[in-house]
């Protein structure tokens, strides 16, 4: 693993999505989380840019876990195994255009008419609160 350090962190780890051939994929492998950045080592073969959900199976504190995207940003060669390590970055949501940075923490001030809208403002309005 080009960027586990010393002071990385393993968790066991549920990663899911499409892989190059376009087939969905679900497998359990070990996430490395290391100040250098993350990376998972899978059977699946990924490209950069593509998008990876990873789940943790060892939950925290009794809660639920959801999956979370990721997206490839490096992909490292292909181990003795046939297993690839890719660097993964969390994915964020990117605002809309009618939405701005200073503007999306007031989330009624950005919420149009139309029922597809009104669902998306209603479920940000839960977060906000």
């Amino acid at each position: 693993m080009v960027l586990v350090a010393q002071q990385s962190s393993s968790y066991r780890v549920e990663a899911s999505g499409w892989d190059t051939a376009a087939a969905f994929f679900s497998e359990k492998t070990v996430l490395y989380w290391s100040p250098g950045g993350q990376e998972i080592s899978l059977r699946s073969r990924m490209q950069p840019g593509m998008v990876i959900f990873v789940r943790l199976l060892q939950p925290f504190g009794g809660e639920e876990n959801f999956p979370v995207p990721y997206v490839v940003t490096k992909n490292l060669p292909v181990e003795i195994d046939g297993r690839t390590t890719v660097a993964i970055t969390r994915l964020h949501p990117k605002p809309s255009h009618r939405q701005s940075a200073p503007t999306l923490g007031d989330s009624s001030a950005n919420c149009l008419s139309g029922t597809r809208q009104q669902f998306s403002c209603s479920a940000l309005e839960g977060l906000s609160g």
